[in-house]
């Protein structure tokens, strides 16, 4: 069982709110994913292979820097891309 804890999803679209939510594993971050977010959104996807992905936050700095953080072990479909 996952439990999270002070979580806040915020659907009023990605590009208003500046942030996105993956619904599914990828490999690596999609291109297209990068560029719809804002500078200071964060994107929240697993990644990795089926066997060791990990949940991941994808941040934007205001000069458009990506940087991640892997979380912790996941298990999720894969993203159709």
């Amino acid at each position: 069982m996952l439990i999270f804890a002070r979580t806040r999803i915020v659907s009023s679209g990605a590009r208003a709110a500046g942030g996105q939510l993956a619904p599914a594993a990828a490999k690596e971050v999609p291109k297209a994913l990068l560029k719809q977010l804002k500078p200071g959104g964060r994107l929240v996807i697993p990644l990795g292979a089926a066997e060791d992905q990990r949940l991941s936050v994808v941040s934007k700095s205001a000069d458009s820097a990506n940087e991640v953080w892997a979380i912790m072990p996941v298990r999720f479909s894969e993203l159709e891309t």
